[in-house]
């Protein structure tokens, strides 16, 4: 897994330990079909990597890329000095990127096909209906409204089975994981 994750250590800001870590619950625990979807894929790297571990799937990446919308106090303080410190090497111009990158990134892997849906969560995923249960969903939106967004619209659609084969959620928000985390907590 580690050597996937180099060909893509470009295109994810995410660390390789924990990059690592999903892909063993794409590869241990994923039902043996159903999409994949990943909603802040940034430029694209861990859907790439998801991928090459699970080959051959439909791939549906959601983001803005436009950066993050603003954070909130259900974000937490750390969040909200994230958005207001703009020097730190760490700001990434706001989490923005360019849909190149992520199309650059999933056209190298292993998906089967794949759709870049780019806009705001709450302008994209309402009312969708994927054309097939939904194996692994990955949440990397990082904030509170967006990951109840995330959660209310694409949740219903992950495959259940019961203890055979469910769909995964890779909850992630590891940037900020105040404001991702407080939906799964209420």
């Amino acid at each position: 897994m580690r050597s996937i994750i180099r060909l893509y250590e470009d295109f994810t800001m995410v660390p390789t330990s924990k990059a690592i870590a999903n892909l063993a619950i794409c590869a241990e625990r994923a039902p043996p079909n159903g999409c994949i979807v990943e909603c802040g894929v940034w430029r694209g790297g861990m859907s790439a990597a998801m991928a090459d571990t699970l080959p051959g799937r439909a791939h549906y990446l959601f983001d803005s890329f436009e950066g993050l919308p603003p954070a909130t106090e259900n974000d937490g303080q750390a969040a909200l000095d994230y958005q207001r410190t703009k020097t730190s090497p760490a700001y990434f111009d706001n989490c923005r990127a360019e849909r190149s990158f992520a199309e650059q990134a999933i056209r190298m892997s292993a998906a089967g096909k794949f759709e870049l849906i780019q806009g705001w969560f709450d302008k994209t995923l309402p009312g969708l209906k994927l054309p097939e249960p939904i194996a692994i969903l990955r949440l990397d939106g990082d904030w509170y409204e967006s990951t109840v967004e995330c959660l209310n619209s694409l949740y219903p659609q992950v495959m259940s089975g019961g203890n055979n084969h469910p769909g995964r959620l890779l909850h992630v928000g590891w940037l900020f994981p105040r404001g991702a985390r407080l939906p799964l907590n209420a």
